[in-house]
């Protein structure tokens, strides 16, 4: 195995370090001083490496980076192999001087896929079930994945009904609900279709009005929601459009004490929703 011995100059102090080879130390330093080498760079550092009968010249910057690099044959006297590296050197640094090179600018690249995406979707909201109507209004937000069809999505919603005719008096109804699911969503160029659906729990509140005693109840009940949305765009703020209904896992009844009467509201609904959305993949 070839033996392996180096000389390390730093030519701006000319500092030497390592072992003596042929070339020495001493003559290098000599022959670059002769040159004026060490005026040209002050942070350049000259590295000779011997391997068996020829010697490696580099010529590397304080980073690493190689300004320079040449083999020689090791035949030759030493002061001839001390001038021919401090010729080396010279011409590297005067074609550096010449040519010099610019660091490479540090960018900092945003990435243009965000790793989730959010949504977030206010709407009217119109309910229509057997012998009940009513409007209100729904807000959805949801999150998924980026680039993925599925989406995680909760939705907050209350609904005012018509009033009801029981008996001498009327009945006030409304139902807040609250939603957990998800959608299933595709695009098509600039509009995204979606399937949904949800898990809902409905708070009823009922108020009595024209009867001697006048109460109001509450009551929850479970249920769940399916649909479609039609969203156009793909601006930050889009318009979508949703049919979908409802289904409540019980009946609930309208019903006055003192009177036989009652009204049953209905256990199927369909809901229609108009609104806009922001954000979203």
């Amino acid at each position: 195995m070839p033996l392996a011995l180096a000389l390390v100059v730093a030519i701006a102090s000319l500092e030497i370090a390592g072992d003596a080879i042929c070339p020495d130390a001493a003559s290098v330093r000599a022959e670059l001083a002769r040159l004026g080498v060490p005026a040209l760079a002050d942070q350049h550092h000259l590295v000779i490496t011997r391997n068996g009968d020829a010697i490696a010249v580099e010529l590397r910057s304080t980073t690493g980076d190689v300004i320079g690099a040449r083999s020689l044959p090791v035949d030759a006297a030493c002061g001839e192999l001390a001038a021919a590296v401090a010729i080396l050197v010279a011409t590297w640094e005067t074609e550096l001087a010449a040519n010099p090179i610019a660091p490479a600018p540090i960018v900092l690249a945003r990435s243009e896929r965000r790793p989730f995406a959010y949504a977030v979707a206010a709407g009217a909201l119109a309910m229509a079930g057997r012998s009940a109507r009513g409007v209100g209004g729904v807000v959805t937000a949801g999150a998924a994945r980026a680039a993925s069809p599925w989406m995680v999505e909760g939705s907050v919603g209350a609904t005012r009904y018509e009033q009801q005719p029981l008996g001498r008096g009327e009945v006030d109804w409304s139902r807040a609900t609250l939603g957990l699911g998800g959608r299933l969503r595709a695009r098509r160029a600039t509009t995204e279709l979606a399937l949904r659906g949800q898990a809902l729990v409905g708070v009823l509140h009922a108020s009595a009005r024209g009867y001697q005693t006048n109460r109001s109840e509450t009551a929850v009940s479970p249920g769940v929601s399916g649909g479609a949305r039609v969203q156009l765009g793909r601006g930050f703020v889009t318009p979508y459009l949703d049919v979908g209904g409802v289904a409540w896992l019980r009946r609930d009844h309208l019903h006055v004490t003192g009177l036989a009467d009652q009204i049953a509201l209905p256990r199927f609904e369909l809901s229609l929703a108009l609104g806009v959305a922001i954000g979203g993949s």
